[in-house]
């Protein structure tokens, strides 16, 4: 009896959840360009290589603009790195 009242208990409680907007971060970044208050979020979505990095400024060559615009074919980005492996970048 204890095992159907648990069971029952998180069936209602993953039934009756509420609304989760997981996906408005990729809505907001895939859209900054059309929506006047999310161009405050970002400049462009880039897909790149990391082709050198000098203290905390790294090179990167663009591959493909997702969205926004980006002026020129390698841009500088300055800033912390979350991956710890950063030494190793090596250019193709």
């Amino acid at each position: 009896m204890k095992k159907v009242l648990i069971a029952l208990c998180l069936s209602v409680l993953l039934i009756s959840s509420g609304v989760v907007f997981a996906a408005d971060a990729l809505y907001r970044m895939l859209h900054a360009d059309e929506v006047e208050s999310f161009k405050k979020d970002q400049d462009a979505i880039i897909v790149g290589w990391l082709v050198e990095k000098k203290d905390d400024k790294f090179t990167v060559e663009v591959l493909k603009v997702v969205s926004g615009k980006v002026e020129s074919n390698s841009i500088l980005v300055s800033g912390a790195v979350m991956d710890s492996d950063t030494e190793n970048l090596q250019p193709l």
